[in-house]
């Protein structure tokens, strides 16, 4: 999230150079992509089926709840299809690692995927803010 930030500022105040857009193409698509893959090597067939069918279900209707609102409310705002389904993605599944592996498949522009991961980031940052407010509310 801070490197996502740091990124965004530093592009603001220092003009990147073009020389080095090709490879800011290929660190933002496929190198983060093939990190998704290596991040599956951390789990294990053993630890997954130690969680039982009792969380499938709960994360089956958690993820198509969040998928459904964030898609409701991006065809209420009339963004974009392709905007909504990224959005929706990032807000169900895995943030930007899912939205990196959606824009391919979606045929994305590079202004939807930053869009949408920025939305995903903004609303990351909210909360880290605002839960720990709330969890000692309860």
């Amino acid at each position: 999230m801070f490197a996502i930030l740091l990124g965004i500022l530093l592009n603001h105040f220092w003009k990147i150079p073009q020389k080095f857009r090709q490879g800011l193409a290929f660190s933002g698509k496929k190198l983060l992509q093939y990190s998704i893959i290596l991040l599956g090597f951390n789990l294990s067939i053993s630890k997954v089926s130690a969680t039982g069918l009792s969380s499938l279900k709960i994360s089956i209707i958690t993820i198509l709840m969040a998928f459904l609102s964030a898609y409701a409310v991006g065809r209420f705002l009339e963004m974009s299809k392709v905007l909504t389904l990224l959005i929706g993605f990032g807000t169900a599944i895995c943030g930007g690692s899912a939205i990196a592996a959606a824009s391919p498949v979606l045929e994305a522009k590079e202004e939807e995927v930053a869009l949408s991961i920025s939305t995903i980031f903004f609303f990351n940052i909210l909360a880290v803010f605002i839960f720990p407010f709330l969890g000692h509310l309860m």
